[in-house]
């Protein structure tokens, strides 16, 4: 894809003046017409059209206005997509090159823009770029937002960590949330953490501050949500534990059964319990778009879930709601998909329901991530059958808050370079090995993008101990200091002291108290697990 940003001219101009909005955003953009006009009156305006693939999609104007502030102002002032193009993708490829266009042309160390307040839809676009509020107003009564276009430096002193440890930083975190909140105050669902992924409990009283609650796999991770947030919790279980049911009738708000096998069984505890407990069914679509079984709830002779085949009817009336799970790390438009296969298999009983959960896997979070199609979605259902609805994401709360620090211990050679870690894959990070996958480094590159490439390797005797291979401008050395990215989710949760290796320290940054030392282990807790 060839995307060009060419200035506005006498030559293109008449194209340019053809690019129109939808007549419901016709209050929230000047015409092209205007933007050129204004440009002519205040030469400080750059108007450019911008191609993809040779066709004009859009429009935008930018300048530097030396009377505000110290020293001036850049404004990104205009962008449009032309009504034909939109809903495709285009601007999420066009800002980020525009906006780095804007910075290289200026070198200024913030960028300015101007929103409507009920412009739902630009506001959490450009929140995504990392623009916020500054709380001012421009000339007309738009909202004023700003992005520092220098890298953030975090506070955090990787250099004086004892390592190996995580960190979980509280403004990644917030910057999260508030996404989730948004879509939650768009549409009215529910949004619950999924504790598998991410339970580091002393960040639940952040989190219950935007979310309705948790959502848990077992009965102590529906215990730990109960006591540390003390918001909605919810549960579902492949087969519940029968010692455990009495306890997990205590702590919980919603139960889910995987069939109705286990409904029948628990039906008479949950009538003759003190509490009012909702209660509802996993259904299995028999769709996924998920490529690897080991994360495919709708695989060939799946476990999860109840087909449509076998269904029961004469249950239904007993039932609160319905859940579904089919999604992995996806999109939006991947459950838009998936819902319409629901609808179509299960909505005869959706229409019966008080709620339906869509279950987890959606990274909400992610940059390139569609919220508009999954508003969409969340309405559809709610406007259709008049029902609650929930989504459960684990990933989607922590995603890129967290980091691993490790420490080089040693390097060697044996045919290219390895450099031996104080972190484990296996232990520390086991997604790595099971999914695979290569997390991020910073400062690090692909193997050969710089000058020196190392092999990560770890400190257990698994062979296949390795973190993978990496690129570095200077050669590693013992003592260095690595900073694996994007380590909050499925590592605390998953890590366990195989070959007697210790678990990293937790740690919390925060812009107030800086970086604080929240859990330290040692040899009792390796000993405690054993007998």
């Amino acid at each position: 894809m060839k995307v060009e940003f060419e200035k506005a001219t006498k030559k293109n101009r008449k194209i340019l003046y053809k690019l129109k909005v939808f007549k419901n955003q016709k209050n929230h953009i000047e015409t092209v017409y205007d933007c050129i006009k204004e440009a002519r009156l205040y030469k400080c305006w750059r108007p450019i059209g911008i191609k993809i693939d040779d066709k004009y999609i859009g429009f935008a104007m930018y300048g530097l206005w030396i009377n505000e502030g110290t020293n001036g102002r850049v404004w990104f002032d205009r962008f449009l997509i032309d009504r034909k193009y939109q809903n495709m993708g285009y601007a999420k490829i066009v800002v980020p090159l525009l906006i780095e266009k804007i910075k290289n042309e200026y070198n200024y160390n913030k960028l300015y823009l101007s929103v409507y307040e009920d412009n739902y839809i630009a506001i959490n676009f450009y929140k995504k770029l990392g623009f916020e509020f500054n709380k001012e107003k421009d000339i007309n009564g738009e909202l004023i937002m700003v992005k520092n276009c220098k890298e953030e430096e975090m506070n955090i002193d990787f250099n004086n960590l004892e390592t190996p440890c995580y960190i979980v930083d509280e403004k990644l975190l917030r910057k999260n949330l508030e996404i989730l909140k948004y879509v939650q105050d768009k549409t009215g669902a529910k949004i619950l953490l999924a504790t598998k992924a991410f339970s580091m409990f002393s960040t639940f009283n952040i989190i219950g501050e935007y979310l309705e609650g948790v959502t848990s796999s077992s009965l102590f991770e529906a215990r730990l949500g109960y006591e540390e947030m003390g918001k909605e919790v919810h549960i579902y279980s492949p087969a519940y534990i029968e010692r455990d049911f009495d306890d997990i009738l205590k702590y919980s708000d919603h139960i889910v059964f995987n069939n109705f096998n286990q409904y029948k069984k628990y039906k008479e505890k949950i009538n003759n319990c003190d509490k009012k407990v909702q209660v509802g069914v996993r259904i299995n679509p028999e769709y996924s778009e998920i490529e690897t079984d080991m994360y495919n709830p709708c695989f060939k002779n799946s476990r999860m879930g109840i087909t449509l085949e076998n269904f029961e009817n004469e249950y239904i009336e007993g039932l609160d709601g319905l859940h579904f799970h089919t999604m992995c790390e996806q999109n939006s438009d991947t459950l838009k998909r998936t819902l319409e296969v629901v609808d179509q298999k299960f909505g005869k009983y959706i229409k019966s329901m008080k709620w339906i959960n869509f279950g987890g896997g959606h990274h909400i979070t992610r940059d390139d991530y569609d919220l508009d199609t999954l508003i969409e979605c969340i309405m559809f259902i709610k406007d259709k059958y008049n029902i609650d609805v929930y989504l459960e994401p684990g990933e989607a709360i922590a995603l890129n808050t967290g980091f691993l620090v490790s420490t080089v211990l040693d390097t060697m050679k044996n045919g290219m370079d390895i450099a031996i870690l104080d972190t484990s894959a296996t232990c520390h990070m086991p997604d790595v090995l099971e999914m695979p996958y290569r997390p991020k480094i910073i400062g690090a590159g692909e193997p050969g993008e710089y000058e020196y490439t190392y092999r990560l390797g770890c400190p257990t005797c698994l062979s296949g101990d390795v973190i993978g291979d990496y690129s570095f401008k200077n050669p590693l050395k013992e003592g260095d200091k690595l900073v694996f990215c994007d380590m909050a989710i499925y590592s605390m949760v998953k890590n366990n002291t195989f070959n007697g290796i210790n678990l990293p320290s937790i740690y919390f940054n925060t812009e107030k108290e800086g970086t604080k030392l929240i859990k330290q282990f040692g040899y009792n807790d390796f000993k405690n697990r054993l007998s």
